[in-house]
């Protein structure tokens, strides 16, 4: 707890399972700080395991969300093991920081609008994705490996990245080659 209880700026992954462990591992791989949030104890050994921190407990009660740092953190990953969960987590945590990224899984349609509702700025669904990513290596495997390839490696001097500009900002106004 005293090594989450210094932790700003951080990320919060709600749940454990296949796709939370892979979201908490990219997360440390990129350097950046997570706190994963699971009441499975199998999923607490893995997080003791990967050296992640973690609280045992339900993601979608605000005590343990409060418990993860959640007012001091830049982003949450909602991804329980049902979207209903998901849905809960997300709306827990939109109420208790309206600043928060929050990027929630979902498995059908209607659960990823009512995740966007309960407060989520993106929806990812799995099963689409990887849809999209076969049909990419199929068509498209170069350019697919190069995206990865340009997203995934430290030592390469490509590097594609975001960079946020300000509403206020003079560059606003400005093409990409001004």
């Amino acid at each position: 707890m005293n090594k989450i209880n210094n932790l700003k700026g951080h990320y919060i992954v709600c749940g454990f399972g296949r796709v939370g462990e892979q979201v908490a591992l990219e997360l440390k791989n990129l350097g950046l700080s997570c706190v994963v949030i699971d009441d499975d104890p199998t999923a607490i050994e893995r997080c003791e395991l990967y050296d992640l921190a973690y609280i045992c407990g339900d993601a979608t009660e605000n005590e343990i969300l409060l418990q993860a740092g959640i007012e001091r953190a830049s982003g949450l990953g909602a991804v329980l093991n049902s979207d209903a969960a998901n849905v809960f987590a997300v709306l827990s945590a939109r109420s208790l920081n309206a600043d928060l990224a929050i990027v929630g899984r979902s498995t059908g349609a209607e659960s990823e609008e009512k995740l966007r509702m309960a407060g989520a700025n993106r929806v990812v669904s799995p099963y689409s994705m990887a849809g999209y990513r076969i049909v990419n290596q199929l068509t498209r495997p170069h350019v697919t490996f190069f995206l990865d390839t340009a997203m995934r490696s430290k030592g390469l001097d490509l590097w594609l990245d975001e960079i946020r500009i300000a509403p206020q900002s003079s560059l606003v106004t400005q093409t990409m080659s001004e």
